[in-house]
């Protein structure tokens, strides 16, 4: 069993990158896909990898958007029963929220976009629904009203709906990581605040991934300092609006139909291998809460790290305290 917490006292906190020294050239690429923001930081020698991670992205985007018509993932939601020609990007995607969706006692369940869509917290109107809607919303959700068999996917009922937006981007940036790595040495993605990065500096430096803060988000709690692997960062200044003096972020309690309130602010989550894996966490800890986040971790079943911002404090695990450095106040 994991030993949990290690805690500093208030230093207030989501993700901007403080890696790329000016004594390390990259070739660098910037876009707009997947309704975020995209960086893409490839070591020297990685002429058009750029253009490459746009095409995989975009394909990616092709297959799991839930507004693209022709999509995966819309075709499904617009089914009676589900399709039978899902491609695997989009059924291991599905599974491994299924799998989360069990382990987190149903805080990531990718089946509340009827939710999602009836807040529609960037949507300009910043209303809050009634909660005979909210009722209604909810009335049909749960991942394991969705079977995956080979390319299938079957909904139980036709009301049901999904959204990979909380583990998507992690998905596209473990694609192109793994793609930048057979032909650079080094590199980093930043697909919508899910970094990962891989290589050795030729300054032989690790990487640092600052870490914002949520109360103020021109600066930063600090970094965390890694090697390699996956940065996912949930927070409540992300996507949200404010009515009657009160933040509605697009973070959903799936009990409540409203943004989770427990305290937490931030959640910043390190993965070695998966970035998708991390991206599914992050949203499901923050929704969680540190007590019930904190028995997963100890559980063993995922390999993460995790850091979170609360009214009190930052709480980490263990390992996390290995990798943050706070800021100087």
């Amino acid at each position: 069993m994991r030993k949990v917490i290690f805690f500093f006292g208030l230093i207030l906190t989501a993700v901007f990158i403080s890696s790329c020294s000016n004594s390390v050239s990259y070739d660098t690429d910037s876009f707009f896909a997947a309704d975020t923001f995209i960086s893409i930081y490839a070591g020297k020698g990685g002429q058009g990898s750029g253009n490459d991670c746009r095409a995989l992205i975009s394909d990616l985007e092709n297959k799991l958007s839930k507004t693209i018509g022709t999509s995966e993932v819309y075709r499904f939601n617009e089914s009676e029963s589900g399709i039978t020609d899902a491609s695997e990007d989009t059924v291991s995607l599905v599974e491994l929220s299924k799998e989360l969706y069990s382990s987190t006692d149903g805080a990531f369940d990718i089946t509340l976009e009827p939710l999602i869509s009836l807040w529609d917290i960037t949507g300009g109107e910043d209303i809050v629904p009634d909660n005979a809607d909210i009722s209604s919303a909810l009335s049909l959700r749960g991942a394991d009203a969705i079977t995956a068999d080979g390319s299938t996917l079957i909904k139980s009922e036709p009301g049901i709906r999904i959204d990979l937006g909380g583990i998507a981007k992690g998905y596209m940036c473990r694609r192109c990581v793994e793609h930048l790595r057979g032909s650079v040495a080094y590199g980093m993605v930043d697909i919508g605040g899910n970094i990962g990065v891989f290589g050795n500096k030729p300054n032989g430096e690790k990487w640092k991934i600052a870490i914002k803060d949520p109360f103020d988000t021109n600066a930063s709690i600090g970094y965390l300092t890694v090697e390699g692997g996956y940065v996912a960062v949930s927070g409540d200044y992300e996507r949200y609006f404010e009515k009657d003096g009160k933040r509605y972020h697009h973070l959903f309690d799936p009990e409540t139909g409203y943004p989770a309130d427990n305290g937490i602010h931030e959640v910043a989550v390190y993965t070695k291998e998966n970035g998708e894996l991390g991206d599914g966490l992050s949203s499901a800890l923050f929704i969680m809460g540190v007590e019930r986040s904190l028995e997963l971790y100890e559980t063993d079943e995922y390999e993460f790290e995790a850091l979170f911002v609360t009214d009190d404090g930052i709480i980490m695990t263990n390992g996390m305290k290995d990798l943050f450095t706070p800021s100087e106040e």
